[in-house]
């Protein structure tokens, strides 16, 4: 299962090869309905902590809001923004950029179940 989605620069819509990617998650949340999942939204180092903290927010409720109209209750969704505190790599190049601008996922209760995460940049977008 996915862990991630990424996002264009300065955007917090989500593209449709994300969307993609977010079906996917979907389906695992509606086949099991015990697991919840915290959406940490993060962005590159360009522009200011604050603003970087309301784009991640942003990012993080635009995922949030593509779950909750395909269903998924409220209650199993929590949002976080890191803005560009917690980089996944150092912001040297436009790729490197890009794959920071990101939402990941964390998912609770999966104890017992078979699912295996990854990390994917299928919806990379420098």
């Amino acid at each position: 299962m996915p862990t991630n989605v990424h996002f264009a620069f300065n955007r917090s819509g989500t593209s449709p090869a994300s969307i993609q990617i977010l079906q996917q998650i979907v389906a695992v949340l509606k086949q099991y309905p015990q697991i919840n999942i915290e959406l940490g939204g993060h962005t590159d180092t360009i522009g200011s902590d604050r603003y970087n903290l309301i784009l991640g927010r942003r990012r993080a409720n635009s995922v949030r809001n593509y779950l909750l109209r395909q269903g998924i209750a409220k209650e199993r969704i929590v949002v976080r923004s890191w803005g560009e505190a917690q980089p996944k790599i150092s912001s040297k190049n436009s790729i490197s950029r890009a794959r920071n601008r990101r939402v990941n996922f964390a998912f609770r209760n999966l104890s017992n179940l078979n699912i295996q995460l990854v990390e994917q940049e299928k919806d990379l977008q420098p």
